[in-house]
């Protein structure tokens, strides 16, 4: 095999020094270049690289059921609370004078209600009556039941167990009903929340696994699960959003927080492209691609053998190894990495393979 391998490189070699004196003979000047011949990758490596944030499994912001003005916060930035826990309250002095009368109401009427149903028995009251009085403590015992309500609405309670990551309102404040007073984090699992473009949805499947990094934790390297991919795009950008579910230890999900910025690197993606383009791709290094002032990306090719020309590519996803081309190079054509800004189209180089 190691002699096969000599042979490849060795025949362009001896080529190209044949065609070197030659072009010396003639006086051209000739440009030492640092070149690779384009074999074939595996679409398999191909790498796409997306920006996420961090956040809880789950983010509730609470809120009262009723206006009334703030008298007590209990909790604040960065405390666990249990599910049922008390969180705050506002003033209930006047839900709590309607909640009296309306019991007291209610009393009245319950007691109307058993002394009419002894008489009704005793067939004595009218049939018509003894509607009337039924519907009394019907009525009754609803205003109780909204009455005790707006006493309950008057306290905020956690509808989960959780951390609390923002307080909106302090004490004082007068607050309206659907006002967010408290935000709530489920911290128990942690998720990261990114937008996907249009072109790459369609590659990305649920279970696909990442890996993630986190910038801020001092770049740490974690695992994830593809957990949720809509199904609609944004309006305005129309990019996807993907929820990635992390694997982590305890230890290392108590470095991570909510609204850390993080990277996140799929190859799922790419596992799908190889079956819908046949399977292999090239590739080449990233500094053998230029970009033209027309913005078309270009490598320069060896032809000739000892001759560059410029070569209009169409690139495809960066690799760990470099960059995929799907049109425009063949396997087995040579192009220049090294030395690019001293050649043009024509120039005669003296290259060296990169192994």
């Amino acid at each position: 095999m190691k002699k096969y391998w000599w042979v490849m490189v060795m025949v362009p070699l001896a080529v190209g020094c044949g065609r070197l004196q030659s072009s010396e003979e003639a006086g051209e000047r000739v440009v030492n270049v640092g070149v690779v011949r384009i074999g074939e990758t595996h679409a398999s490596g191909a790498m796409a690289e997306y920006v996420g944030n961090v956040e809880g499994a789950a983010t509730v912001d609470v809120s009262f059921g009723t206006v009334g003005r703030v008298a007590t916060l209990r909790v604040k930035e960065g405390d666990k609370v249990t599910k049922g826990q008390l969180l705050a309250t506002i003033d209930n002095a006047a839900a709590a004078s309607s909640y009296e009368a309306a019991k007291a109401t209610l009393e009245r009427a319950e007691d109307g209600y058993r002394r009419a149903k002894m008489v009704y028995d005793k067939g004595s009251l009218p049939e018509v009556k003894w509607i009337e009085v039924q519907t009394q403590l019907n009525q009754a015992r609803s205003l109780c039941d909204v009455a005790q309500k707006n006493v309950t609405d008057c306290m905020l309670r956690a509808p989960m167990s959780a951390t609390v990551g923002k307080r909106y309102v302090e004490p004082g404040a007068t607050v309206s009903p659907m006002q967010p007073v408290v935000r709530l984090i489920d911290m128990t699992q942690m998720c990261v929340r990114m937008s996907v473009p249009e072109a790459d949805i369609a590659y990305i499947a649920k279970g696909d696994t990442v890996d993630v990094t986190v910038n801020a934790a001092d770049s740490l390297q974690l695992k994830g699960v593809v957990d949720e991919k809509d199904i609609s795009a944004d309006a305005v950008s129309h990019s996807y959003l993907v929820r990635v579910r992390l694997v982590a230890s305890k230890e290392e999900m108590k470095r991570v927080l909510p609204g850390m910025v993080c990277r996140v690197r799929m190859s799922g993606s790419a596992s799908h492209q190889e079956e819908a383009t046949g399977g292999t791709r090239l590739m080449v290094p990233n500094r053998a691609v230029q970009i033209g002032n027309d913005g078309q990306r270009y490598v320069w090719k060896v032809v000739d053998s000892n001759r560059v020309e410029r070569c209009a590519v169409t690139i495809g996803d960066l690799t760990a190894n470099g960059v995929l081309v799907t049109k425009g190079l063949e396997k087995g054509d040579i192009v220049v990495t090294d030395g690019t800004q001293k050649i043009a189209s024509g120039s005669v180089v003296n290259f060296n393979f990169e192994f």
